[in-house]
């Protein structure tokens, strides 16, 4: 059973979890705006997520790159101050940061007073700001005409505008890292960097945890809500020509309106398996679905990668197999088989602890609270996923690969 606590009696909590085998940070009061700990059974490893809700986005113009630079760094660091049995790793998106520490059961109280010391704390170290900064830049290079970056950064200004901070490149490019400096960093960072703006999910302290699992009340950043009229829903469709060996693919459909995020992930689900055949088809040489959380709304993308020679049927394929779903949504025993196999593929995902703090920590600043998967999932409807459907947008596509008929033409 969850319960609801104050911001306060939240950071309370994780303190108390922590207190009985470190003492607090001195003069420091913890107080984060949300804290859920999943108090199941120990587990081999205590995993605790913490995602600040700065990405991407909140780089200035002209040093793209910043907020990732100063989450790999922080990570270092925490790294560099850790014992062995504890790690912490960093994922930057494009709205927020999270830091995921995956400790033994024996050291994660004073591995967590680490990462949170190191994360609103401690001076960001210029020598392991260089090295990340060395490390990125050589990456960068390395990736430059990648046609698996450039489809996704293409792809993505289909769905916001190419001036939208939220559409630039989320690890910046190699003339923005020639701008930036540590200062840069610790800007975004004195300004931004805040636990108060932060939340918190615990996974596998199991009897450890001196108070009941609390389930915090975050109230989401203020931001657009999905536009109703033709402009956000309008189809777009964009071809780059380029010299390569495969075709990428992009098919997104913005959607209209705040709608459960759980139905949406359902219609995900079933438009992967609806283009997953049997045997596999050798011209597809990957696929995924996925939900993209753009500044004016939910778009479900469909993405591949294919043989050049089979580019238009594959999307054709993809645009036939959602209309189809939004003509007939799935009914009766279909619909029952699909819930149940997304039902099973969900909770094998949040039984990965760092699938389930990711997953927690993101429901909890996007939406406030934290979904109980099992339960969502059975009150999934076929009314419901109908009118999920029906709110699907006309298909936003972005082709890249080279171009054949010229080619044969020569």
């Amino acid at each position: 059973m969850k319960e609801h606590h104050s911001p306060a009696k939240r950071a309370v909590l994780l303190s108390a979890l922590i207190g009985a085998w470190a003492s607090p940070l001195p003069g420091q009061s913890i107080d984060y705006a949300a804290v859920s700990v999943d108090a199941r059974t120990r587990a081999p490893l205590v995993v605790i997520g913490t995602r600040i809700p700065i990405g991407s986005r909140h780089d200035a113009a002209g040093v793209g790159g910043t907020a990732w630079l100063l989450g790999r760094t922080l990570a270092a660091q925490a790294n560099a101050a850790l014992d062995l049995g504890a790690e912490v790793t960093v994922q930057v998106g494009r709205s927020s940061t999270l830091f995921v520490l995956s400790a033994l059961p024996s050291v994660w109280p004073v591995a967590w007073a680490t990462l949170e010391r190191t994360l609103f704390q401690t001076a960001l170290d210029s020598a392991a700001f260089e090295r990340e900064r060395s490390m990125l830049s050589r990456q960068l290079l390395f990736q430059r005409g990648s046609p698996a970056l450039d489809s996704e950064q293409r792809s993505v200004q289909l769905i916001a505008s190419p001036s939208s901070p939220w559409a630039r490149p989320t690890s910046g490019t190699p003339e923005s890292l020639e701008a930036l400096t540590i200062v840069d960093a610790r800007v975004l960072r004195r300004n931004e960097y805040s636990a108060a703006s932060s939340v918190v999910a615990a996974v596998g302290v199991g009897d450890d945890a001196t108070s009941p699992p609390s389930s915090g009340t975050y109230s989401p950043r203020s931001g657009a809500s999905p536009p109703d009229g033709p402009a956000w829903t309008a189809g777009i469709r964009l071809d780059v020509t380029a010299e390569i060996t495969s075709s990428w693919i992009s098919v997104a459909y913005p959607v209209k309106g705040p709608l459960p995020r759980t139905t949406l992930e359902f219609i995900a689900h079933i438009i992967r398996w609806r283009l997953d055949p049997r045997p596999p088809d050798p011209d597809r040489y990957g696929i995924d679905v996925r939900l993209l959380d753009a500044p004016l709304g939910t778009v479900i993308a469909v993405e591949a990668a294919v043989a050049p020679g089979a580019a238009d049927r594959f999307e054709q394929e993809i645009v036939d197999v959602v209309s189809s779903l939004m003509e007939e949504p799935p009914e009766g025993e279909f619909f029952a088989w699909d819930r149940r196999r997304f039902r099973t593929a969900q909770l094998l995902t949040d039984a990965a602890p760092e699938r389930a703090v990711a997953r927690i920590t993101s429901d909890l600043m996007s939406h406030g609270k934290v979904r109980d998967l099992a339960e969502d999932i059975w009150e999934i409807t076929p009314a419901a996923v109908a009118r999920a459907l029906r709110a699907l947008g006309e298909p936003r596509i972005f082709r890249l690969g080279p171009d054949l008929e010229s080619r044969g033409s020569r």
